[in-house]
Protein backbone atom coordinates (compact mmCIF):
# COMPACT_ATOMS: atom_id res chain seq x y z
CA UNK A 1 0.00 0.00 0.00
CA UNK A 2 3.02 2.55 0.66
CA UNK A 3 4.16 1.71 -3.24
CA UNK A 4 0.98 2.56 -4.48
CA UNK A 5 0.43 5.78 -2.18
CA UNK A 6 3.96 6.60 -3.50
CA UNK A 7 3.70 5.64 -7.17
CA UNK A 8 0.35 8.02 -7.29
CA UNK A 9 2.11 10.93 -5.56
CA UNK A 10 1.82 12.67 -9.15
CA UNK A 11 -1.65 11.55 -10.07
CA UNK A 12 -2.56 13.06 -6.94
CA UNK A 13 -1.02 16.21 -7.18
CA UNK A 14 -2.30 16.86 -10.38
CA UNK A 15 -5.73 16.48 -9.44
CA UNK A 16 -5.47 18.15 -6.17
CA UNK A 17 -4.04 21.29 -8.56
CA UNK A 18 -7.49 20.60 -10.36
CA UNK A 19 -9.59 21.15 -7.49
CA UNK A 20 -7.81 24.00 -6.21
CA UNK A 21 -8.51 25.79 -9.55
CA UNK A 22 -12.27 25.00 -9.80
CA UNK A 23 -11.97 26.30 -6.41
CA UNK A 24 -10.48 29.90 -7.82
CA UNK A 25 -12.93 29.57 -10.57
CA UNK A 26 -15.97 29.24 -8.57
CA UNK A 27 -14.90 31.64 -6.00
CA UNK A 28 -14.17 34.57 -8.57
CA UNK A 29 -17.51 33.77 -10.39
CA UNK A 30 -19.16 33.78 -6.80
CA UNK A 31 -17.44 37.31 -6.00
CA UNK A 32 -17.40 39.02 -9.42
CA UNK A 33 -21.34 38.42 -10.36
CA UNK A 34 -23.05 35.89 -8.29
CA UNK A 35 -22.06 37.97 -4.51
CA UNK A 36 -22.97 41.78 -6.47
CA UNK A 37 -26.32 40.51 -7.85
CA UNK A 38 -27.33 38.96 -4.60
CA UNK A 39 -26.93 42.61 -2.94
CA UNK A 40 -28.51 44.26 -6.10
CA UNK A 41 -31.75 42.03 -6.35
CA UNK A 42 -32.17 42.60 -2.36
CA UNK A 43 -31.71 45.58 -2.29
CA UNK A 44 -34.45 46.49 -4.95
CA UNK A 45 -36.66 43.41 -3.76
CA UNK A 46 -37.87 44.92 -0.51
CA UNK A 47 -37.70 48.38 0.96
CA UNK A 48 -35.68 49.95 3.43
CA UNK A 49 -38.76 50.76 6.02
CA UNK A 50 -40.45 46.84 5.14
CA UNK A 51 -42.86 45.68 8.04
CA UNK A 52 -41.39 42.44 9.64
CA UNK A 53 -43.35 39.41 9.72
CA UNK A 54 -45.10 36.57 6.83
CA UNK A 55 -48.93 36.47 6.41
CA UNK A 56 -50.70 33.20 6.70
CA UNK A 57 -50.24 32.18 2.91
CA UNK A 58 -46.76 32.89 2.77
CA UNK A 59 -45.99 30.94 6.38
CA UNK A 60 -48.18 27.87 5.28
CA UNK A 61 -46.16 28.13 1.66
CA UNK A 62 -43.23 28.11 3.01
CA UNK A 63 -43.80 25.12 5.75
CA UNK A 64 -44.56 23.05 2.78
CA UNK A 65 -42.75 23.96 0.29
CA UNK A 66 -39.02 24.08 2.02
CA UNK A 67 -39.27 20.04 3.77
CA UNK A 68 -40.83 19.08 0.37
CA UNK A 69 -37.65 20.24 -1.60
CA UNK A 70 -35.21 18.74 1.15
CA UNK A 71 -37.49 15.05 1.17
CA UNK A 72 -36.83 15.83 -2.93
CA UNK A 73 -33.36 16.39 -2.19
CA UNK A 74 -33.12 13.11 0.39
CA UNK A 75 -34.51 11.17 -2.28
CA UNK A 76 -32.55 11.84 -5.20
CA UNK A 77 -29.33 11.14 -3.08
CA UNK A 78 -30.62 7.90 -2.22
CA UNK A 79 -31.32 7.08 -6.34
CA UNK A 80 -27.92 8.37 -6.69
CA UNK A 81 -26.26 5.87 -4.11
CA UNK A 82 -27.67 2.71 -6.05
CA UNK A 83 -24.99 3.68 -9.09
CA UNK A 84 -22.43 5.82 -7.64
CA UNK A 85 -23.17 7.04 -3.65
CA UNK A 86 -20.46 8.84 -1.67
CA UNK A 87 -18.00 6.10 -1.33
CA UNK A 88 -16.80 5.67 -4.85
CA UNK A 89 -13.42 3.83 -5.69
CA UNK A 90 -11.18 4.61 -8.84
CA UNK A 91 -10.07 1.66 -11.20
CA UNK A 92 -6.74 1.14 -10.19
CA UNK A 93 -7.94 0.91 -6.23
CA UNK A 94 -10.88 -1.76 -7.25
CA UNK A 95 -8.38 -3.65 -9.02
CA UNK A 96 -5.31 -3.68 -6.51
CA UNK A 97 -6.76 -2.84 -3.26
CA UNK A 98 -10.09 -4.16 -2.76
CA UNK A 99 -8.34 -7.95 -3.17
CA UNK A 100 -5.67 -7.35 -0.87
CA UNK A 101 -5.66 -7.37 2.78
CA UNK A 102 -6.02 -3.71 3.14
CA UNK A 103 -8.01 -2.51 6.22
CA UNK A 104 -11.67 -1.70 4.36
CA UNK A 105 -12.09 1.26 7.06
CA UNK A 106 -9.04 2.94 6.09
CA UNK A 107 -9.39 2.26 2.51
CA UNK A 108 -13.21 3.95 2.65
CA UNK A 109 -12.84 6.51 5.62
CA UNK A 110 -10.85 8.96 3.38
CA UNK A 111 -13.64 9.21 0.49
CA UNK A 112 -16.75 9.00 2.99
CA UNK A 113 -14.60 12.08 4.55
CA UNK A 114 -14.09 13.75 1.33
CA UNK A 115 -17.57 13.33 0.43
CA UNK A 116 -19.14 14.68 3.52
CA UNK A 117 -16.96 17.76 3.34
CA UNK A 118 -17.51 18.72 0.11
CA UNK A 119 -21.99 18.00 0.06
CA UNK A 120 -21.36 19.80 3.52
CA UNK A 121 -20.12 22.85 1.63
CA UNK A 122 -22.53 22.78 -0.92
CA UNK A 123 -24.95 22.54 1.46
CA UNK A 124 -23.74 25.54 3.37
CA UNK A 125 -23.54 27.59 0.36
CA UNK A 126 -27.06 26.80 -1.34
CA UNK A 127 -28.83 27.29 2.19
CA UNK A 128 -27.24 30.34 2.75
CA UNK A 129 -28.19 31.60 -0.27
CA UNK A 130 -31.58 30.55 -0.35
CA UNK A 131 -31.83 32.20 3.18
CA UNK A 132 -30.19 35.19 1.61
CA UNK A 133 -32.86 35.29 -0.97
CA UNK A 134 -36.29 34.15 0.96
CA UNK A 135 -35.53 37.21 4.22
CA UNK A 136 -37.22 39.39 1.64
CA UNK A 137 -40.24 37.87 2.45
CA UNK A 138 -40.26 38.35 5.98
CA UNK A 139 -38.45 41.33 6.33
CA UNK A 140 -35.86 40.52 8.94
CA UNK A 141 -32.23 40.73 9.22
CA UNK A 142 -29.96 39.23 6.16
CA UNK A 143 -27.40 37.47 8.04
CA UNK A 144 -30.20 36.09 10.45
CA UNK A 145 -32.00 33.65 7.16
CA UNK A 146 -28.40 33.05 5.98
CA UNK A 147 -26.95 31.62 8.79
CA UNK A 148 -29.94 29.66 9.47
CA UNK A 149 -30.33 28.44 5.92
CA UNK A 150 -26.68 27.33 6.11
CA UNK A 151 -27.12 25.54 9.23
CA UNK A 152 -30.47 23.90 7.56
CA UNK A 153 -27.88 22.82 4.06
CA UNK A 154 -25.49 21.60 5.98
CA UNK A 155 -27.81 19.00 8.05
CA UNK A 156 -29.47 17.74 4.84
CA UNK A 157 -26.31 17.16 3.45
CA UNK A 158 -24.71 14.71 6.13
CA UNK A 159 -28.35 13.26 6.67
CA UNK A 160 -27.57 13.05 2.08
CA UNK A 161 -24.14 11.09 2.46
CA UNK A 162 -25.18 9.00 5.26
CA UNK A 163 -28.46 8.14 3.73
CA UNK A 164 -26.18 6.90 0.60
CA UNK A 165 -23.70 4.88 2.64
CA UNK A 166 -26.87 3.11 3.83
CA UNK A 167 -27.80 2.14 0.36
CA UNK A 168 -24.35 1.03 -0.21
CA UNK A 169 -24.06 -1.20 2.54
CA UNK A 170 -27.79 -2.70 2.24
CA UNK A 171 -28.99 -2.10 -1.54
CA UNK A 172 -27.65 -5.26 -3.11
CA UNK A 173 -29.07 -7.31 -0.37
CA UNK A 174 -32.76 -6.21 0.27
CA UNK A 175 -33.05 -4.70 -3.53
CA UNK A 176 -37.53 -5.50 -3.05
CA UNK A 177 -37.22 -3.82 -0.11
CA UNK A 178 -35.28 -0.84 -1.74
CA UNK A 179 -37.80 -0.61 -4.64
CA UNK A 180 -40.68 -0.68 -2.09
CA UNK A 181 -38.95 2.02 -0.08
CA UNK A 182 -38.17 4.22 -3.09
CA UNK A 183 -41.85 3.91 -4.43
CA UNK A 184 -43.05 5.14 -0.86
CA UNK A 185 -40.63 8.27 -0.81
CA UNK A 186 -41.95 9.26 -4.49
CA UNK A 187 -45.27 8.72 -3.19
CA UNK A 188 -44.53 11.07 -0.34
CA UNK A 189 -43.07 13.68 -2.42
CA UNK A 190 -45.73 13.95 -5.05
CA UNK A 191 -48.50 14.06 -2.05
CA UNK A 192 -46.01 17.35 -0.34
CA UNK A 193 -45.88 18.91 -4.08
CA UNK A 194 -49.99 18.45 -4.04
CA UNK A 195 -50.32 20.11 -0.79
CA UNK A 196 -47.54 22.97 -1.90
CA UNK A 197 -49.43 23.53 -4.98
CA UNK A 198 -52.65 23.80 -3.39
CA UNK A 199 -51.26 25.99 -0.96
CA UNK A 200 -49.64 28.60 -3.54
CA UNK A 201 -53.62 28.46 -4.94
CA UNK A 202 -54.55 29.49 -1.14
CA UNK A 203 -56.53 25.95 -0.77
CA UNK A 204 -57.03 24.57 2.63
CA UNK A 205 -53.98 22.26 3.21
CA UNK A 206 -55.76 20.75 6.45
CA UNK A 207 -52.75 20.98 8.52
CA UNK A 208 -50.96 19.18 6.31
CA UNK A 209 -47.75 21.78 6.61
CA UNK A 210 -47.36 21.12 10.10
CA UNK A 211 -47.27 17.48 9.24
CA UNK A 212 -44.67 17.49 6.97
CA UNK A 213 -42.49 19.91 8.99
CA UNK A 214 -42.41 17.67 12.15
CA UNK A 215 -42.99 14.00 9.64
CA UNK A 216 -39.05 13.17 9.30
CA UNK A 217 -35.27 14.38 8.37
CA UNK A 218 -36.85 16.64 5.96
CA UNK A 219 -38.81 18.91 8.16
CA UNK A 220 -36.14 18.65 11.14
CA UNK A 221 -33.82 20.03 9.09
CA UNK A 222 -36.00 22.95 7.34
CA UNK A 223 -36.93 24.08 10.99
CA UNK A 224 -33.86 26.50 11.60
CA UNK A 225 -34.45 28.17 8.05
CA UNK A 226 -38.21 28.44 8.64
CA UNK A 227 -37.54 29.56 12.14
CA UNK A 228 -35.52 32.32 10.95
CA UNK A 229 -38.01 33.54 8.48
CA UNK A 230 -40.61 33.62 10.95
CA UNK A 231 -42.49 30.49 9.56
CA UNK A 232 -42.25 28.74 12.76
CA UNK A 233 -41.57 29.73 16.60
CA UNK A 234 -39.34 28.78 19.16
CA UNK A 235 -40.71 24.99 18.97
CA UNK A 236 -38.09 24.83 16.16
CA UNK A 237 -35.24 24.45 18.44
CA UNK A 238 -36.55 21.44 19.00
CA UNK A 239 -36.37 20.68 15.24
CA UNK A 240 -33.19 22.23 14.94
CA UNK A 241 -31.46 20.00 18.26
CA UNK A 242 -33.48 16.95 16.67
CA UNK A 243 -31.91 17.77 12.89
CA UNK A 244 -28.21 17.94 14.01
CA UNK A 245 -28.49 15.44 16.09
CA UNK A 246 -29.77 12.70 13.26
CA UNK A 247 -27.11 14.26 10.63
CA UNK A 248 -24.48 13.42 13.49
CA UNK A 249 -25.73 10.04 14.34
CA UNK A 250 -26.50 9.27 10.78
CA UNK A 251 -22.44 9.95 10.25
CA UNK A 252 -21.26 8.06 12.65
CA UNK A 253 -23.48 4.93 12.08
CA UNK A 254 -22.06 5.50 8.17
CA UNK A 255 -18.63 5.12 9.67
CA UNK A 256 -19.51 2.18 11.57
CA UNK A 257 -21.03 0.34 8.59
CA UNK A 258 -18.24 1.09 5.87
CA UNK A 259 -16.52 -2.15 6.62
CA UNK A 260 -19.74 -4.20 5.51
CA UNK A 261 -20.28 -2.94 1.86
CA UNK A 262 -19.08 -5.39 -0.14
CA UNK A 263 -16.76 -6.11 -3.07
CA UNK A 264 -19.19 -6.11 -5.69
CA UNK A 265 -21.07 -2.93 -4.70
CA UNK A 266 -17.84 -1.22 -4.83
CA UNK A 267 -16.59 -3.12 -8.09
CA UNK A 268 -20.11 -2.07 -9.92
CA UNK A 269 -20.27 1.43 -8.77
CA UNK A 270 -16.48 1.77 -9.78
CA UNK A 271 -17.41 0.67 -13.20
CA UNK A 272 -20.55 2.60 -13.89
CA UNK A 273 -19.59 5.94 -12.32
CA UNK A 274 -16.41 5.52 -14.95
CA UNK A 275 -18.79 4.87 -17.53
CA UNK A 276 -21.23 7.53 -16.72
CA UNK A 277 -18.39 9.66 -16.55
CA UNK A 278 -17.14 9.32 -19.37
CA UNK A 279 -20.06 9.54 -21.44
CA UNK A 280 -20.41 12.70 -20.12
CA UNK A 281 -17.37 14.07 -21.18
CA UNK A 282 -18.79 12.95 -24.60
CA UNK A 283 -22.41 14.49 -24.46
CA UNK A 284 -23.67 10.98 -24.92
CA UNK A 285 -26.54 11.37 -22.34
CA UNK A 286 -28.53 8.96 -23.82
CA UNK A 287 -24.90 6.61 -23.16
CA UNK A 288 -24.76 8.16 -20.09
CA UNK A 289 -28.40 7.30 -18.93
CA UNK A 290 -28.13 3.28 -20.45
CA UNK A 291 -25.02 3.04 -17.84
CA UNK A 292 -27.61 3.80 -14.72
CA UNK A 293 -28.65 0.75 -13.21
CA UNK A 294 -32.24 0.87 -13.32
CA UNK A 295 -34.26 -0.24 -9.47
CA UNK A 296 -36.50 -2.65 -11.48
CA UNK A 297 -35.88 -4.95 -14.57
CA UNK A 298 -37.43 -4.15 -17.38
CA UNK A 299 -40.99 -5.19 -18.16
CA UNK A 300 -40.99 -8.70 -20.28
CA UNK A 301 -44.65 -8.85 -21.04
CA UNK A 302 -46.59 -5.47 -22.33
CA UNK A 303 -49.38 -4.36 -19.95
CA UNK A 304 -51.37 -5.12 -22.67
CA UNK A 305 -51.47 -7.45 -25.54
CA UNK A 306 -52.49 -6.01 -29.01
CA UNK A 307 -53.37 -8.44 -31.82
CA UNK A 308 -51.23 -9.66 -34.28
CA UNK A 309 -51.49 -6.92 -37.38
CA UNK A 310 -53.35 -8.46 -40.84
CA UNK A 311 -51.70 -6.56 -43.12
CA UNK A 312 -47.77 -6.73 -43.29
CA UNK A 313 -47.41 -2.73 -43.40
CA UNK A 314 -49.04 -2.64 -39.62
CA UNK A 315 -45.96 -4.84 -38.48
CA UNK A 316 -43.41 -1.84 -37.28
CA UNK A 317 -46.24 0.53 -35.40
CA UNK A 318 -47.19 -3.46 -34.07
CA UNK A 319 -43.86 -3.63 -32.38
CA UNK A 320 -43.75 -0.20 -31.43
CA UNK A 321 -46.91 -0.28 -29.21
CA UNK A 322 -45.72 -3.44 -27.76
CA UNK A 323 -42.57 -1.78 -26.92
CA UNK A 324 -44.01 1.17 -25.27
CA UNK A 325 -46.62 -0.86 -23.62
CA UNK A 326 -43.53 -2.79 -21.58
CA UNK A 327 -42.23 1.03 -20.50
CA UNK A 328 -45.91 2.57 -19.54
CA UNK A 329 -43.93 5.43 -18.22
CA UNK A 330 -42.87 6.42 -21.43
CA UNK A 331 -46.30 6.73 -22.32
CA UNK A 332 -47.15 8.71 -18.73
CA UNK A 333 -43.81 11.01 -19.69
CA UNK A 334 -45.26 11.84 -23.14
CA UNK A 335 -48.46 12.48 -22.24
CA UNK A 336 -47.29 14.83 -19.19
CA UNK A 337 -45.05 16.89 -21.61
CA UNK A 338 -47.53 17.11 -24.07
CA UNK A 339 -49.86 18.40 -21.02
CA UNK A 340 -47.22 21.27 -20.17
CA UNK A 341 -46.81 22.51 -23.81
CA UNK A 342 -50.76 22.42 -23.60
CA UNK A 343 -50.64 24.52 -20.94
CA UNK A 344 -47.54 26.85 -21.83
CA UNK A 345 -49.12 27.80 -25.02
CA UNK A 346 -52.82 28.31 -23.88
CA UNK A 347 -51.03 30.74 -21.39
CA UNK A 348 -48.48 32.13 -23.52
CA UNK A 349 -51.42 35.01 -25.44
CA UNK A 350 -51.77 36.67 -21.87
CA UNK A 351 -48.21 37.61 -20.71
CA UNK A 352 -46.42 39.99 -21.39
CA UNK A 353 -43.68 40.11 -24.89
CA UNK A 354 -40.25 38.94 -23.05
CA UNK A 355 -42.54 36.07 -21.06
CA UNK A 356 -44.29 35.51 -23.75
CA UNK A 357 -41.41 34.58 -25.87
CA UNK A 358 -39.76 32.01 -23.05
CA UNK A 359 -43.27 30.33 -22.67
CA UNK A 360 -43.52 29.75 -26.73
CA UNK A 361 -40.06 28.44 -26.47
CA UNK A 362 -40.77 25.94 -23.39
CA UNK A 363 -43.82 24.98 -25.36
CA UNK A 364 -42.26 23.58 -28.22
CA UNK A 365 -39.15 22.42 -25.97
CA UNK A 366 -42.15 20.28 -23.80
CA UNK A 367 -43.61 19.20 -27.04
CA UNK A 368 -40.38 17.98 -28.42
CA UNK A 369 -39.70 15.73 -25.13
CA UNK A 370 -42.86 14.01 -25.28
CA UNK A 371 -42.41 12.75 -29.11
CA UNK A 372 -38.98 11.90 -27.96
CA UNK A 373 -40.75 9.37 -25.04
CA UNK A 374 -42.43 8.30 -27.71
CA UNK A 375 -39.52 7.40 -30.28
CA UNK A 376 -37.88 4.93 -28.32
CA UNK A 377 -38.44 1.76 -30.53
CA UNK A 378 -36.62 3.57 -33.07
CA UNK A 379 -33.08 4.48 -30.74
CA UNK A 380 -33.32 0.81 -29.80
CA UNK A 381 -33.67 -0.24 -32.96
CA UNK A 382 -30.69 1.93 -34.35
CA UNK A 383 -28.31 1.03 -31.47
CA UNK A 384 -29.02 -2.43 -32.55
CA UNK A 385 -29.32 -3.11 -36.25
CA UNK A 386 -30.18 -6.77 -35.90
CA UNK A 387 -33.69 -6.51 -34.58
CA UNK A 388 -34.32 -5.88 -37.45
CA UNK A 389 -32.08 -7.63 -39.58
CA UNK A 390 -34.82 -10.14 -40.81
CA UNK A 391 -37.44 -7.47 -42.03
CA UNK A 392 -38.06 -6.71 -45.58
CA UNK A 393 -37.71 -3.22 -45.78
CA UNK A 394 -34.89 -0.70 -46.25
CA UNK A 395 -33.53 1.26 -43.24
CA UNK A 396 -35.16 4.68 -44.27
CA UNK A 397 -38.15 2.89 -44.72
CA UNK A 398 -38.20 1.41 -41.20
CA UNK A 399 -37.33 5.03 -40.23
CA UNK A 400 -40.35 6.05 -41.56
CA UNK A 401 -42.47 3.81 -40.25
CA UNK A 402 -41.19 4.30 -36.86
CA UNK A 403 -42.87 7.77 -37.28
CA UNK A 404 -46.28 6.28 -37.44
CA UNK A 405 -47.04 5.68 -33.47
CA UNK A 406 -45.48 8.70 -32.18
CA UNK A 407 -47.48 11.09 -34.71
CA UNK A 408 -50.27 9.29 -34.32
CA UNK A 409 -50.13 8.94 -30.48
CA UNK A 410 -48.32 12.55 -29.77
CA UNK A 411 -51.07 14.51 -32.07
CA UNK A 412 -54.28 12.70 -30.13
CA UNK A 413 -52.93 13.98 -27.02
CA UNK A 414 -52.51 17.65 -28.26
CA UNK A 415 -55.49 17.57 -29.84
CA UNK A 416 -57.40 16.74 -26.69
CA UNK A 417 -55.17 19.47 -25.04
CA UNK A 418 -56.61 21.91 -27.49
CA UNK A 419 -60.19 20.66 -27.45
CA UNK A 420 -59.84 21.33 -23.94
CA UNK A 421 -58.44 24.47 -24.66
CA UNK A 422 -60.64 26.01 -26.77
CA UNK A 423 -63.84 24.63 -24.62
CA UNK A 424 -62.32 26.85 -21.44
CA UNK A 425 -62.50 29.72 -24.18
CA UNK A 426 -59.43 29.52 -25.36
CA UNK A 427 -58.88 30.47 -29.39
CA UNK A 428 -58.48 28.41 -31.29
CA UNK A 429 -55.91 29.82 -33.37
CA UNK A 430 -53.27 28.64 -30.34
CA UNK A 431 -54.36 25.03 -30.14
CA UNK A 432 -54.30 24.24 -33.92
CA UNK A 433 -50.66 25.58 -34.12
CA UNK A 434 -49.67 23.29 -31.39
CA UNK A 435 -50.77 20.52 -33.22
CA UNK A 436 -49.51 21.98 -36.45
CA UNK A 437 -45.83 21.55 -34.85
CA UNK A 438 -46.36 17.84 -33.99
CA UNK A 439 -45.01 16.26 -37.59
CA UNK A 440 -42.10 18.42 -37.71
CA UNK A 441 -41.12 17.82 -33.78
CA UNK A 442 -41.55 14.04 -34.52
CA UNK A 443 -38.77 13.68 -37.11
CA UNK A 444 -36.72 15.89 -35.17
CA UNK A 445 -37.23 12.82 -32.49
CA UNK A 446 -36.14 10.44 -35.36
CA UNK A 447 -33.40 12.35 -36.19
CA UNK A 448 -32.26 11.73 -32.45
CA UNK A 449 -33.16 8.48 -32.65
CA UNK A 450 -30.88 7.95 -35.94
CA UNK A 451 -28.18 10.10 -35.14
CA UNK A 452 -25.30 7.69 -35.10
CA UNK A 453 -22.28 7.75 -34.09
CA UNK A 454 -20.65 11.28 -33.55
CA UNK A 455 -17.47 12.05 -36.02
CA UNK A 456 -14.10 12.03 -34.04
CA UNK A 457 -13.48 15.44 -35.81
CA UNK A 458 -15.83 16.87 -33.86
CA UNK A 459 -15.06 15.84 -30.73
CA UNK A 460 -11.43 17.08 -31.13
CA UNK A 461 -12.51 20.64 -32.74
CA UNK A 462 -9.98 23.21 -33.39
CA UNK A 463 -8.21 25.36 -31.12
CA UNK A 464 -9.65 29.53 -30.95
CA UNK A 465 -8.56 32.54 -29.23
CA UNK A 466 -11.85 31.69 -26.93
CA UNK A 467 -10.82 28.01 -26.49
CA UNK A 468 -11.61 24.52 -28.44
CA UNK A 469 -14.41 24.70 -30.35
CA UNK A 470 -15.20 20.47 -29.72
CA UNK A 471 -17.74 21.01 -27.28
CA UNK A 472 -19.93 23.59 -29.00
CA UNK A 473 -19.93 21.37 -32.11
CA UNK A 474 -20.93 18.18 -30.38
CA UNK A 475 -23.55 20.09 -28.84
CA UNK A 476 -24.98 21.18 -31.98
CA UNK A 477 -24.23 17.49 -33.52
CA UNK A 478 -26.41 16.00 -30.93
CA UNK A 479 -29.38 18.64 -31.01
CA UNK A 480 -29.21 19.60 -34.57
CA UNK A 481 -32.23 17.75 -35.11
CA UNK A 482 -34.29 20.01 -32.60
CA UNK A 483 -32.56 23.16 -32.91
CA UNK A 484 -33.27 23.28 -36.53
CA UNK A 485 -37.33 22.43 -36.14
CA UNK A 486 -37.76 24.61 -33.15
CA UNK A 487 -35.87 27.83 -34.58
CA UNK A 488 -38.42 27.57 -37.73
CA UNK A 489 -41.23 26.61 -36.00
CA UNK A 490 -40.75 29.86 -33.01
CA UNK A 491 -41.79 32.46 -35.35
CA UNK A 492 -45.00 30.91 -36.24
CA UNK A 493 -45.76 29.92 -33.03
CA UNK A 494 -44.89 33.33 -31.53
CA UNK A 495 -47.30 34.78 -34.31
CA UNK A 496 -50.01 32.89 -33.08
CA UNK A 497 -49.73 33.60 -29.71
CA UNK A 498 -49.91 37.23 -30.36
CA UNK A 499 -53.03 37.28 -32.16
CA UNK A 500 -51.61 37.34 -36.00
CA UNK A 501 -52.66 35.33 -38.75
CA UNK A 502 -50.39 32.66 -40.78
CA UNK A 503 -49.09 34.45 -43.91
CA UNK A 504 -47.62 31.91 -46.89
CA UNK A 505 -44.36 32.78 -45.46
CA UNK A 506 -45.16 31.11 -41.93
CA UNK A 507 -46.61 28.17 -43.73
CA UNK A 508 -43.78 27.61 -45.59
CA UNK A 509 -41.53 28.21 -42.36
CA UNK A 510 -43.35 25.17 -41.45
CA UNK A 511 -43.36 22.91 -44.54
CA UNK A 512 -39.63 23.53 -44.97
CA UNK A 513 -39.04 22.49 -41.20
CA UNK A 514 -41.11 19.04 -41.60
CA UNK A 515 -39.42 18.75 -45.38
CA UNK A 516 -35.72 19.54 -43.47
CA UNK A 517 -36.55 16.96 -40.80
CA UNK A 518 -37.54 13.99 -43.25
CA UNK A 519 -34.48 14.52 -45.54
CA UNK A 520 -31.98 14.13 -42.69
CA UNK A 521 -33.83 11.02 -41.18
CA UNK A 522 -33.65 9.87 -44.27
CA UNK A 523 -29.89 10.62 -44.60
Amino acid sequence: MSFLHTARTATREKRRRSVWFALYLVALGGGWWGLPFLLRRSDTARPRDAVAGLSAHTSDLLLLAVPTVLMLVLLLAARGATWRGPVVLDSATTQLLLPSPVSRRALLLPRLRTSATVMSVLGAVVGAVSGFLLQDLSGRPRALPAVAGAVSGVCVALMATALGVAVERYGDASARRVRALFAAGWTLTVLAAAGTAAAWRDRETFGLAHVLVWSGPWGWAAQPLLWALGALGPQAAAGTVLGVVVSGLGILLGVRELSGITHSALRMRATVAARVGTSVLMLDFRQARAGVPALRERRSVPVLRLPLPRHRALLVPWRDLHCLLRQPRRLGWALAWTGLAVVAARAAPGLTASRQEITVAASLVALYLGAAQLTEPARLESDDPRRSANLSWTFRTLALLHALVPLVLLSAAAALGAVACVLAGAPAREAGTLVACVPALVAAALVSSYRGVMPLQLIIGVDTPMGNTGPWQAAVWYGRGPLAVICLLYPVCLTAARGHTWSSTQLLCVAVAADQVRLAGGR
